[in-house]
């Protein structure tokens, strides 16, 4: 009994640790469209917080003061090839944009 007790407490520090080591952050990344245009977005660089990203196009909206320029932040993007090949530009898909 006492070396099955031995073996389910290992199991669980084993799966615990193995949790902590595959939490991933989150991560944010903006995309600044200016003067509302697609075509000529740019990319911000990639910001651990919201708060990081919304600062980021927050600035650049002040700098060029112009009123249809708009930016988002998107929460874990990740490159979709298929749809950037086809679309023949850069597509992200994100788990929440803001």
């Amino acid at each position: 009994m006492r070396d099955f007790v031995k073996v389910t407490i290992l199991l669980g520090s084993l799966a615990l640790l193995g949790a902590s080591c595959t939490t991933v952050r989150a991560h944010w990344q903006g995309v600044f469209y200016p003067q509302g245009s697609t075509s000529s977005a740019f990319y911000s660089p990639v910001f651990e917080t919201e708060d990081e990203c919304r600062a980021w196009g927050d600035q650049i909206l002040r700098q060029r003061d112009q009123p249809s320029d708009e930016y988002e932040c998107g929460k874990n993007c990740r490159v979709d090839s298929k749809a950037s090949q086809a679309a023949g530009t850069i597509v992200q898909i994100c788990e929440e944009t803001t």
